[in-house]
Formats: C-alpha cells, sequence, structure tokens
C-alpha cells in the first residue's frame, strides 16, 4: 500500500492513500517547519521498471533545492541535482556515475 505523510505545524498525520499493494512506495509533504513559506516533499516510486525518486525543500528566502532520479532504459541509475532562487535562476547538474 502507498503511505502518505503530511506534516504542518498545526497538522501532522500518515494516511494509507491506497494503490497497488506494495510497500516500497513512500511520499511525503512537510510546510512551514522555517516559515510560512518552507516546504520538503518527495516520493519514490518503489521497485519496479519505471523507478523514480525525487526529493525537494524550499527555504524561507526562495530557494529551492532537490534532486532527481531515475532508472533509463538500459537500468542504469541517473540521478541530478537542482537548486533554483529568485537571484540566480535554475542550475542542474548530473551527479556521480553510480
Amino acid at each position: 500500500m502507498k503511505r502518505s505523510i503530511n506534516s504542518r505545524p498545526d497538522f501532522a498525520e500518515g494516511t494509507d492513500i491506497g494503490g497497488e499493494d506494495t510497500d516500497d512506495r513512500i511520499e511525503f509533504q512537510m510546510h512551514g517547519l522555517r516559515g510560512p513559506e518552507s516546504y520538503k516533499f518527495g516520493y519514490d516510486t518503489g521497485k519496479g521498471e519505471n523507478r523514480q525518486f525525487r526529493y525537494e525543500e524550499r527555504d524561507p528566502d526562495g530557494k529551492v533545492r532537490g534532486h532527481f532520479g531515475y532508472y533509463d532504459k538500459d537500468g542504469k541509475l541517473q540521478v541530478f541535482n537542482y537548486e533554483a532562487d529568485p537571484e540566480h535562476g535554475y542550475h542542474l547538474e548530473k551527479a556521480s556515475e553510480f
């Protein structure tokens, strides 16, 4: 079963949200931990042919950092890091080989 965890200072609850019967998938969201405009979220689709994941966080100053990845058609893990902010824009770079 897919599990979703939502956290805010005024709301924290884990909720089963249905889907396939697997414990490999996860997703989460946290809002307002470092100020009203901050957040963190992420997901992992779990094991499987089309596995993907992503993690992102935004700080109170509007800077966003994160990474995402997937397995390509040859079964090789591809991972990318990114950051963005109002002053410097969006920057993406490929992470080290896996």
